[in-house]
């Protein structure tokens, strides 16, 4: 059986490594006997390097390439992967600080990035331009109701209480908390006196029979003064009579001082009669201070 030159050049790289079978080794040889230009085939396949003719060190350089690649696709993958835990880290201190109120949070990006917009404004002296980055809308709101609101009065709140036989005015949450309605006046002044209650006009005459029942708890200062129980009081004369009063430190106190110390809480029980008196300098205060 005789082979064309096709055939036979297809089975020389087999027929050259060996590896052909021994029917198919005898017709390329029984050709090569014939044919010069098979031969001639034959013998450029010898000359032809190892790299091209040797497939086992082809495919031992595919093993090479195929392992730097594998390398560099995990390096790139651990690079990705470092790249993901950086925000998914920043997401989870953010996602803390929301629950917390500290630090930066999703809420108050945009207000922390307008603050340092508003100080860099101001580091480089454009005033316009900070006060862009303001939101004065609420307190713009917040002012324009209150101007749109009446003047609320802030007087004191006075009531008349009646102390043994006579007519006097407190204040209001004063008089609920210390008086009664049938208030005595022996009772009623010892009881402000040595419970500390400050702020009561205490007539001389009730003064006089507290420091008598209990001369222990009464001191004379050298300042002037009088303490009974740790109290300090300070002796107040005026057009209608003479009282002891606690104003906490003050070291003194006259008859002009009462309007002002009403009208700001300090004088929280008087007479009615002095009250009468002062009343139109206690208005004069309110509406002043209003």
């Amino acid at each position: 059986m005789k082979i064309s030159c096709e055939v036979t050049q297809d089975l020389l790289p087999l027929y050259v490594d060996g590896i052909c079978s021994e029917h198919s080794k005898r017709l390329v040889e029984e050709h090569l006997l014939e044919c010069e230009k098979c031969r001639k085939a034959i013998d450029d396949a010898h000359s032809v390097p190892d790299m091209i003719i040797q497939p086992g060190k082809q495919k031992k350089d595919n093993i090479v390439t195929s392992g730097l690649k594998k390398v560099r696709r995990r390096w790139a993958l651990s690079i990705i992967a470092v790249l993901m835990i950086v925000p998914v880290c920043l997401l989870g201190v953010m996602g803390y600080n929301q629950i917390s109120g500290n630090g930066i949070s999703f809420t108050n990006i945009d207000d922390i990035i307008r603050s340092h917009r508003f100080v860099e404004a101001l580091a480089s002296g454009d005033g316009e331009k900070a006060a862009s980055y303001l939101d004065l809308s609420e307190a713009y709101d917040e002012i324009q109701g209150l101007l749109a609101s009446p003047v609320e009065n802030f007087s004191p709140q006075l009531v008349e209480v009646v102390i043994g036989n006579e007519a006097w005015v407190a204040e209001a949450s004063f008089a609920d908390r210390y008086l009664n309605d049938a208030n005595e006046s022996v009772q009623t002044w010892s009881y402000l006196v040595y419970n500390g209650v400050y702020g009561a006009m205490i007539p001389e005459t009730a003064w006089k029979e507290i420091i008598t029942r209990d001369p222990d708890a009464y001191q004379k200062n050298p300042d002037g003064t009088e303490t009974v129980s740790g109290n300090d009081y300070i002796r107040l004369e005026t057009d209608w009579g003479v009282f002891m009063v606690d104003v906490h430190s003050l070291n003194e106190l006259t008859a002009d001082d009462i309007p002002r110390y009403v009208y700001f809480e300090q004088i929280l029980l008087l007479p009615l009669n002095v009250y009468q008196g002062l009343s139109a300098e206690i208005e004069s205060i309110a509406s002043k201070s209003q």
